[in-house]
């Protein structure tokens, strides 16, 4: 596996913060960053503008002559259909966002294109809270958050996008006075948030191009396989497991809210995709993961597989995890989790 670094670098334009993170690969190869400015020349606006309108790609081709093709805008405003809107990136990307598969194709065509340049993309500054979601990303990024395969088809196969160049998610408030130690940021990979989104062609797709199965999320330590055990997806599950994915990868801190979707990172199960799954009562997950030899007695910070299912009391789980070794044991103290009450022994 290659190391990684990160730089994290803000910039403020008018007002508002804009964050800008390069990848550094020690192997001396680097990922370009995309500088994002929100002043545009008349001819990037007419460019963008008629992207986001949908001309056609003559018109669009005729457009881009005399322009740097790579360049980023941040909060890029318009109206369509009678409604207000924003838009960041590179026109790429902005095509790529909105699944415009004749002008993605139209751009990949300029020889100078660059494909895999990382920039801000789907950002709002007039939206507050920590609710808003902040995504730098590529092109590629971009179609698979919108699940345009046809345009992620495109993107690798036409302009040689790389399906390992990851995101990175800041959920942070917009506010100029707002410290880098207030974010929260997380590199996720393009394969984990096909599979958040349940897209089961995108996953097959990404995989059969090189997707790693097994690059896990910074800040939360998810891999893909750890997202299907949330989600309950058994057919992405298997497929990623039929294409290498480590069984035993742990997370860290996966919580729930009532519905069974996860909420937060960092407090509370920390653990496998077995450990989900049987907190879960997912029966046919716990089937599924124990025949790729999950093993039932990986315990993270004293916490396993069989401690969720006894603390969830689902006891069909238990029975599951001991015909395959699984070890009853007392419940280990977790904060913010309810202790578990062993069932009486025979």
């Amino acid at each position: 596996m290659r190391a990684v670094t990160y730089t994290v670098v803000f910039a403020v334009l008018c007002g508002y913060q804009l964050l800008v993170v390069s990848r550094g690969v020690i192997a001396k190869t680097a990922y370009k960053i995309g500088r994002a400015v929100e002043s545009l020349s008349v001819g990037e606006s007419r460019l963008v503008q008629a992207i986001i309108d949908g001309q056609s790609a003559l018109q669009i081709r005729k457009l881009t002559v005399g322009l740097d093709i790579n360049f980023a805008v941040a909060n890029f405003e318009y109206i369509k259909d009678g409604q207000e809107s924003v838009v960041s990136g590179t026109p790429l990307s902005i095509a790529a966002d909105l699944g415009a598969e004749e002008t993605v194709e139209t751009l990949l065509e300029i020889d100078t294109i660059e494909v895999d340049t990382l920039v801000m993309t789907g950002n709002d500054p007039r939206t507050q809270g920590w609710q808003k979601l902040v995504r730098i990303q590529t092109a590629l990024g971009a179609a698979v958050d919108g699940s345009h395969l046809g345009v992620v088809k495109l993107l690798v196969e036409k302009g040689g996008a790389d399906p390992n160049i990851g995101k990175v998610l800041v959920m942070s408030p917009i506010e100029v006075d707002t410290s880098v130690t207030n974010h929260q940021l997380s590199w996720n990979s393009q394969l984990l948030i096909a599979t958040e989104l349940e897209d089961s062609e995108m996953v097959s797709y990404l995989l059969a191009k090189g997707a790693s199965p097994n690059h896990a999320a910074t800040y939360t330590g998810l891999t893909p396989l750890n997202v299907t055990a949330i989600t309950g997806n058994i057919g992405i599950a298997r497929t990623l497991l039929e294409h290498g994915a480590i069984v035993d990868n742990w997370a860290i801190g996966v919580s729930f809210n009532k519905s069974g979707k996860i909420v937060s990172g960092g407090k509370g199960i920390h653990g496998t995709a077995l450990t989900i799954a049987a907190y879960k009562n997912d029966q046919d997950m716990v089937e599924l993961l124990l025949s790729f030899n999950a093993n039932p007695n990986y315990a993270i910070l004293g916490w396993g597989p069989m401690d969720s299912a006894i603390l969830k009391e689902n006891w069909s789980i238990v029975e599951m995890l001991s015909k395959a070794g699984g070890e009853q044991r007392e419940p280990f103290y977790r904060q913010n989790i309810e202790i578990g009450v062993l069932p009486e022994k025979e």
